[in-house]
């Protein structure tokens, strides 16, 4: 574990459990599929910090575990009045994970490349 980044990525996990207990949180809707864009980013998001808090983690269980972390807090979210269980949100989660962990790991590639 990387005792430099693993603090932020706990309170990342944080702030996505404080923002799903927000009861009928409501955001202005500037563009379609906005939802699913926010998802889709704070999900790539995660999944940056988990690769970097846990280089030494293979990558499909750092997938796992952040698909577990996605679909608990869509669970979770069923029983906050006002809001409710998303398979789409869930599918937005998963697709920014496996996109941010693909990104961070074709970025590190590139820098060995470079370094070469």
């Amino acid at each position: 574990m990387d005792r430099k980044i693993a603090p932020l990525f706990f309170l990342y996990l944080i702030l996505i459990t404080y923002l799903s207990s927000i009861p009928n949180l409501q955001l202005q809707q500037v563009f379609n599929y906005q939802d699913l864009v926010l998802h889709f980013i704070e999900y790539s998001i995660l999944a940056f910090l988990t690769y970097l808090s846990f280089p030494k983690e293979e990558i499909p269980s750092m997938l796992l575990f952040i698909m577990v972390f996605a679909f608990l807090d869509e669970f979770h979210q069923y029983f906050v009045p006002g809001r409710s269980f998303s398979f789409l949100d869930f599918l937005a989660d998963f697709i920014g994970a496996f996109c941010g962990l693909i990104a961070i790991i074709k970025y590190k590639e590139n820098l060995s490349g470079e370094r070469s």
